[in-house]
């Protein structure tokens, strides 16, 4: 009776181990997923942003479309990071 009781806590701790290593996958593998969607959009928001400073600052020549275009790009990342955080 005693034997039967350990084999079958063993099983139960084996089976919650298993379940807690197959959690912890899954929560790695979303955690990679957000860290791949974050990439791809501030990489797009960053080339918009560029984009449209470039755009604007075409009016003050070649320095100002430079700068217009680092600037937008900063501000599109910024934008994008602020609107998507997770901050509780």
């Amino acid at each position: 009776e005693k034997q039967r009781e350990r084999e079958k806590r063993e099983a139960q701790r084996k089976a919650e181990a298993e379940a807690k290593a197959a959690q912890r996958e899954q929560e790695k593998i979303e955690a990679e997923k957000k860290r791949a969607a974050k990439a791809v959009g501030n990489a797009v928001t960053g080339t918009v942003g560029r984009e449209v400073g470039k755009t604007v600052g075409k009016k003050f020549g070649k320095f100002g479309q430079t700068l217009g275009g680092n600037v937008g790009a900063s501000l599109g990342r910024g934008l994008f990071s602020t609107l998507f955080s997770n901050k509780k």
